[in-house]
């Protein structure tokens, strides 16, 4: 896909006002995006064509079905920060710190130097002013941001994985074959 063909690393970001103390972030290299997203178009239709609102509530061996076919999809990891314990937080606020928090700590975002971007499912505004006002170290160039008709197939990834990261985030009787965190070779699900 010629969008991201000078980009290192591309970003997926999931953050929904309706659930404002969450942000999902899926990087995949520059390199294998087009067969990332081949690989989650194919694997997500399995999910319905809006995709489910619960994880947890699909029947067990369609979640089984979608984890094995996701593991086909090339991550560089999952980074989501959550925030469901201090009242009080706007969802500005919150935003902004998390965005920060990711630039920081996520390693992929860390790690590449040169282009960078970022694909953000809906709300766009807020999310994309929060990701340029953040403080990206030893990074050469600003992160560019891809056009929202791109990559369907992995923003829809992102936003089932944001949904299973809530669902699951204080459960370890998920099995792994179930787990949909479990197709990334690296992944951080926690608080702020």
């Amino acid at each position: 896909m010629r969008e991201v063909a000078a980009v290192e690393v591309l970003c997926v970001f999931d953050w929904n006002p309706a659930v404002p103390d969450q942000l999902t972030t899926l990087a995949v290299s520059g390199e294998t995006v087009d067969a990332a997203e081949r690989a989650a178009a194919s694997a997500l239709p399995e999910a319905g064509a809006t995709g489910p609102a619960s994880w947890l509530g699909l029947p067990v061996p369609l979640r089984r079905q979608l984890v094995r076919v996701c593991r086909s999809v090339p991550t560089l990891g999952l980074y989501c920060v959550i925030d469901d314990e201090r009242p009080g937080v706007t969802p500005r606020e919150f935003l902004r710190a998390a965005v920060a928090d990711t630039a920081e700590q996520f390693a992929p975002l860390r790690r590449a130097r040169t282009a960078h971007g970022f694909l953000l499912n809906e709300p766009f505004e807020e999310l994309r002013d929060a990701l340029r006002a953040a403080p990206y170290r030893d990074m050469d160039a600003r992160p560019r941001f891809l056009p929202r008709s791109s990559f369907a197939g992995l923003r829809e990834l992102i936003r089932l994985t944001a949904v299973c990261c809530r669902e699951t985030l204080y459960r370890t009787d998920i099995p792994e074959d179930e787990d949909l965190l479990d197709i990334c070779d690296t992944y951080v699900v926690g608080g702020r």
